[in-house]
């Protein structure tokens, strides 16, 4: 005889099987990964809050709270591991993806960047080891995010002057002493990325970019007599277009004396173009007969 339930007794909800840490069994040795802040500063631009805002003591305290949220996953079985929120790393991801970096999509977007290029700590219990080990890691990651960001805006930059040759030149100034690299480039398309040139182009820009100090970047285009000069300044973690102004200021002033020089017989000095590989080339300007 089938012991069949009665039609008016609700069948008993089925219920997720526990352990005995209250964390659904499913769920135990998931692996878990957790943004931190690797100092005030970025703590700062995640919380949203003023850095000038007590930063030792504020950090301080996130340390203790994170420690014990951390100790809390991992008794739930989960394994962890951390993923460093740096800023300079997110600057620079949110300007080459045109993300808002104030928004919080644009810190998930960007500390898991940085975890699929394999900067994560597994946190076993003792949060400074897993906080040395993530900071060790971090110069060199931001480094080549900055250099692989100049590589691109170099191409944008080229692609977008139109008929060459170009001559571009960067310099930029640093306590280690001043740097400039040049690069000669007969059309518009860029030399190949293995180029010692253009490496060591990438690199000065590189510098500009992580704001080692001042620099720029010019570019010179077009044959013997019929030149364009245009150019751009570091700035926030970027590259600003400088006016066709700024560019005869630059060019035709005496650094030593301030007084004006005459510009040279051929070149216009034209306003430069905002550069965002993220977007796609720009469309080439029309420069001023």
């Amino acid at each position: 005889m089938d012991h069949a339930q009665p039609p008016d007794v609700p069948e008993r909800p089925t219920r997720h099987r526990r352990g005995r840490s209250g964390t659904p069994a499913p769920l135990r040795g998931t692996p878990c990964t957790v943004a931190v802040a690797l100092d005030p500063a970025s703590l700062a631009a995640l919380q949203g809050t003023s850095p000038s805002d007590q930063p030792a003591r504020r950090y301080a305290r996130y340390l203790h709270h994170l420690r014990r949220q951390l100790d809390h996953l991992r008794r739930q079985g989960l394994h962890l591991h951390l993923a460093p929120f740096d800023l300079h790393y997110h600057r620079h991801h949110c300007r080459g993806h045109r993300l808002p970096p104030h928004h919080p999509d644009s810190h998930l977007r960007s500390t898991l960047a940085r975890a699929t290029e394999g900067a994560t700590a597994p946190y076993t219990g003792t949060l400074p080891t897993a906080l040395a080990r993530l900071r060790r890691g971090t110069p060199d990651t931001a480094k080549h995010a900055a250099t692989a960001l100049a590589g691109e805006l170099l191409a944008t930059a080229l692609w977008a002057a139109g008929p060459g040759p170009h001559h571009l030149v960067c310099w930029v100034e640093s306590p280690e002493g001043d740097r400039a690299e040049a690069l000669t480039v007969e059309d518009d398309a860029p030399p190949p990325d293995d180029d010692q040139e253009v490496r060591a182009l990438c690199e000065a820009l590189a510098q500009v970019l992580l704001r080692r100090g001042p620099g720029a970047l010019m570019l010179r285009s077009g044959p013997d007599g019929r030149e364009r000069v245009r150019g751009w300044v570091g700035e926030r973690g970027g590259l600003r277009p400088l006016t066709a102004a700024e560019i005869f200021a630059a060019y035709c002033t005496d650094p030593d004396t301030g007084e004006p020089l005459p510009p040279e017989h051929g070149v216009r000095y034209v306003s430069a173009y905002p550069l965002h590989p993220s977007d796609g080339f720009p469309t080439p300007p029309t420069d001023p007969p």
